[in-house]
């Protein structure tokens, strides 16, 4: 990618206010379908949109130039006190995705080293291991000809994934299948209550006891491993142990449980969001892209044969087809489509003023398609990727893991899961679409995620 792009933007105010929609348009666009009125916008006014929400405007910024100030150049300036984040913490907590300051240096400083290079191989092998067992799942619904909806199965791969990975435990019994209920039902409830007006959770009606009821089952689980691995006082090398240790050092010997909860939460929530969705959308893209699907057969039989694959696949670039397969998924289905941003100064983007106080909406979704920096920006082409014409595109057109300080800790951990699923599913099954493919994103959404099942038919490999 070309890093050299674009300097930061004039701090001289040259225009008025920015141009943008209504207030009653605003409001109806956000609360019913956030992600459709965002595209709108920006597709009428530009890369500057204001809209007129109390008691601050809040501006969308889709222009890579002003997407490296926001997040990188000046990203001192901007925190994450937003209204949405600040709705989300009813079920994530202060964890590393909403907190800000002081707090989100020290969550990066606790969950960052769990992510380390050298953690990598121990990861690659625990992520085979689940995929195996999907795998086998598989091939039962093609022995008995029947097709499978991928969307429940590649979801709960996720959440085993986490939970084997970085809680050290086997999410088949009982209590973690509540778990896993209890998060689709959050999943479900949380966009509903972060764009719509809701009454407080305190208010008893039908809705607000399940979702307290959700909250809790999570709660229950989580604080269960930590209060077992502080009882048997065993020392355990994983990232709910180094949590465990890192927050009682701060401490002075005492564990901060609430801290734990709260990044462990984040954890199973992001890798839950980011790996299940990005399989579901690779494998969609791939059943609808023939010639790239056969590319990335060919060059998993010619590197892998019938090996296992291992985290140096990815260090060493050795399938690099696949790889890139990851990363234009990521470009047309990054995870989180909108990064939100409170000014905290007075700040000029692209000649128009952001006050202080205003909320600014970053969108993946919008940059990684704007033809302005992307040939044929809607086609699912992963070659794109290839270095000789990435290289012509801004850096910071393309940023489905956020970017600067602020970047995702768990990027090389979701890549890295990713691949690994992603090959090994393939080299055993051909995936097709039992339907016509049709627009599936599901809105209001937190994530990109898709409206409704996706039915497809197993087609082994020879």
């Amino acid at each position: 990618m070309n890093t050299e792009v674009i300097a930061p933007s004039s701090q001289k105010i040259k225009y008025g206010k920015a141009p943008g929609p209504t207030l009653k348009n605003s409001i109806s666009g956000l609360v019913k379908h956030p992600l459709n009125f965002i595209y709108q916008s920006v597709k009428e006014y530009g890369s500057v949109v204001r809209i007129p929400m109390y008691p601050h405007a809040t501006f969308i910024v889709t222009n890579p130039e002003s997407v490296k100030r926001i997040l990188k150049a000046e990203e001192a300036n901007y925190d994450k006190q937003v209204r949405t984040y600040k709705k989300l913490r009813m079920f994530t907590g202060d964890g590393i995705a909403t907190s800000t300051g002081e707090t989100w240096k020290e969550h990066q400083n606790l969950t960052t080293p769990s992510f380390h290079n050298r953690y990598m191989e121990g990861f690659a092998e625990n992520f085979a291991q689940q995929v195996e067992i999907l795998i086998s799942q598989w091939d039962s619904f093609y022995q008995k000809g029947m097709s499978l909806d991928i969307v429940p199965y590649l979801h709960k791969l996720s959440i085993d994934i986490g939970t084997k990975t970085m809680l050290g435990v086997d999410s088949s019994n009982d209590p973690a299948l509540e778990l896993q209920e209890a998060m689709g039902f959050i999943f479900e409830d949380g966009p509903k209550r972060i764009y719509g007006v809701n009454p407080p959770l305190w208010v008893p009606t039908s809705r607000n006891k399940k979702t307290k009821k959700a909250i809790g089952v999570m709660d229950d689980y989580i604080y269960g491993l930590i209060n077992r691995r502080l009882e048997s006082g065993e020392e355990i090398d994983d990232f709910l142990g180094r949590l465990v240790k890192g927050t009682k050092r701060k401490q002075g010997f005492l564990v901060d449980k609430q801290m734990v909860r709260d990044l462990t939460v984040n954890f199973l929530f992001g890798n839950r969001e980011t790996s299940g969705n990005m399989l579901v959308w690779m494998f969609y893209l791939l059943a609808q892209n023939p010639e790239a699907d056969e590319k990335l057969y060919n060059e998993i039989v010619t590197v892998l044969g019938d090996d296992v694959p291992t985290d140096q696949h990815l260090k060493k670039m050795q399938l690099p087809y696949a790889m890139n397969v990851v990363k234009e998924t990521l470009r047309l289905y990054p995870t989180a489509p909108l990064l939100l941003r409170r000014a905290v100064k007075d700040d000029v983007i692209e000649g128009y003023k952001i006050p202080a106080d205003s909320e600014v909406i970053l969108s993946p979704f919008m940059t990684h398609r704007d033809p302005r920096y992307w040939d044929a920006p809607l086609k699912f082409d992963p070659d794109r990727f290839n270095a000789e014409r990435i290289e012509k595109v801004p850096y910071f057109a393309y940023f489905p893991f956020g970017a600067g300080g602020h970047i995702c800790p768990g990027k090389n951990f979701a890549l890295l899961e990713s691949l690994i699923a992603l090959v090994m599913i393939r080299r055993k099954f051909k995936i097709e679409l039992v339907s016509d493919p049709v627009t599936l994103i599901k809105e209001p959404a937190l994530f990109l995620q898709p409206k409704g099942p996706i039915h497809v038919r197993l087609v082994p490999n020879k």
